[in-house]
């Protein structure tokens, strides 16, 4: 049993993390008419480390105690940050720590008290730190600031509202959720979306199949050919495969991570910066997508490759494609599958879908860009409770970044910029401007704590509403070809010689 002194302790100690979190509050808050925005940067650090002191400081009261779960568990909650890799983290996330309230039995009443109320003055200061960043026109870092914000403090109601969540039956949900409980459905990681009242049958062994049940092999017969595949419906996907239901729903489960991810890290592509600061206001929030995007997962690479060949001659060399065309993301189950191809074509359909997009983006020039954010893109990772994108580690990047250390293949940015699709799809070449492209991308995304993230999203935004030229990417971030040119060469440099190994 922890002793009074213990109590005492924690009190005095409370007191003190408590009123240095409101006044590094109150000092960040200050940033809200900072024209520069390296200050509202240095001030966010500032509170961060702040917090993360106070974190170890309860472990080590809680160490003194010897209530070493609760010590623990605090440390853990601390999370090691790579500079070189974006976080955003899970909101519907099942980790029990991050699940704990004021009424769980978890851990120490003390300790628990004291952690959840350091953990929702965090989650407040993190909230009006992204208000900050959606008003000068951070999106990307506001939207992925609010992610963080519902780790911190799971309830946090203007966090969810903003990121299109809503009150059911006394949970968060999104929309779409929302609408199928009400229709007397149910979530199954196995089964997707089912009728409440389907759901032991399924877990018998039985499925519905039209207007009669049958057992799971007949119906796997049933549904061999494409065209009578399963169905899986997801937030924002449409999926239709004949390999399996169970197969089709972890695939839609891994697009759905991609399409958070990705509508968090790209939110200034689809998103008038008005449109956000008004959310922030407490006016609005993140629409439903009017959409579900469609993808056909065949059950093997021979299917997959007489259903596109006339489309797409060289179709035995791929690993999946995206047709702007019709819509439509294809992908096959089997040996060479990997999540870098799922998360590489449905950048693609993401991007030309998401908001209105012009056909045949990068024809005529900065068809570099559209490679190199899908490339980008492979570097997708989950972690305990959160997703990870960039690093000198991922896809690509180690070999692009040997071709700097070596004086290789590079190709100056002002060059690049004005081959369009046909012109990087025809070069002996290829496969180097590729391997670059993924390293620019990169750079573009990660330099200077981000300096050019938002410029990066907004060239993004120009090539596929066909509104880009040649100078975009200099006109937008601000700098001459030769200046990045420079800062690309020294960002490779930078990195740490075992990380880049992969060691």
């Amino acid at each position: 049993m922890p002793s009074h002194s213990f109590l005492e302790s924690f009190n005095r100690r409370l007191f003190v993390f408590l009123w240095s979190a409101t006044v590094l509050s109150g000092a960040v808050s200050l940033c809200a008419t900072c024209a520069d925005a390296d200050e509202l940067t240095q001030q966010e650090q500032a509170a961060r480390s702040a917090y993360e002191q106070q974190l170890n400081s309860l472990a080590e009261l809680c160490r003194e105690q010897r209530l070493s779960d609760e010590a623990q568990w605090t440390q853990a909650w601390l999370i090691e940050r790579d500079p070189a890799k974006l976080f955003v983290f899970d909101v519907d996330g099942a980790d029990p720590v991050a699940s704990i309230t004021d009424d769980s039995e978890m851990g120490d009443a003390r300790w628990r008290k004291r952690f959840l109320e350091l953990r929702r003055r965090r989650a407040d200061e993190l909230f009006d730190i992204c208000q900050q960043l959606a008003s000068a026109g951070r999106a990307s870092e506001a939207m992925i600031g609010l992610t963080e914000v519902l780790r911190e403090g799971p309830q946090h109601a203007e966090a969810r509202r903003i990121l299109g969540y809503v009150q059911h039956e006394g949970r968060w949900l999104t929309t779409y959720a929302a609408r199928m409980m009400q229709l007397g459905m149910v979530w199954d990681e196995r089964f997707g979306w089912v009728n409440t009242a389907h759901l032991p049958r399924y877990e018998k062994g039985e499925r519905r199949f039209g207007a009669r049940w049958v057992s799971a092999e007949q119906e796997q017969l049933l549904r061999r050919n494409i065209r009578d595949g399963w169905l899986v419906r997801t937030d924002h996907y449409k999926l239709t495969t004949n390999h399996s239901l169970e197969e089709g729903v972890r695939l839609a489960g891994q697009l759905e991570n991609l399409h958070f991810v990705f509508r968090n890290v790209f939110a200034g592509y689809y998103v008038p910066s008005d449109d956000l600061i008004r959310w922030f206001r407490g006016r609005g929030r993140l629409p439903i997508s009017p959409v579900q995007h469609d993808i056909v997962y065949f059950r093997q690479r021979d299917e997959y490759n007489q259903a596109l060949r006339r489309e797409q001659p060289n179709i035995e060399i791929t690993l999946g494609i995206y047709f702007d065309r019709r819509r439509e993301a294809f992908f096959f189950a089997g040996e060479g599958q990997d999540e870098g191809t799922l998360y590489h074509e449905g950048t693609h359909q993401l991007f030309q879908e998401i908001r209105g997009a012009a056909r045949n983006t990068g024809a005529e020039q900065n068809f570099w860009a559209v490679e190199g954010v899908a490339t980008y893109m492979e570097s997708l990772t989950r972690g305990p409770g959160y997703f990870t994108l960039g690093g000198f580690t991922a896809g690509r990047v180690p070999t692009a970044r040997e071709r700097i250390l070596a004086g290789g293949f590079y190709l100056p940015i002002a060059e690049l910029v004005a081959m369009g699709k046909l012109d990087v799809q025809r070069s002996p070449d290829i496969g180097k401007i590729y391997t670059q492209a993924a390293g620019l991308a990169t750079f573009l995304m990660h330099y200077d704590r981000g300096r050019y993230r938002e410029a990066m999203i907004d060239y993004l935004a120009e090539i596929y509403a066909g509104r880009d030229d040649r100078e975009s990417l200099s006109r937008l971030t601000g700098s001459k070809y030769e200046q990045l040119d420079r800062e690309y060469h020294e960002f490779l440099r930078s990195a740490p010689l075992a990380e880049a190994a992969g060691n």
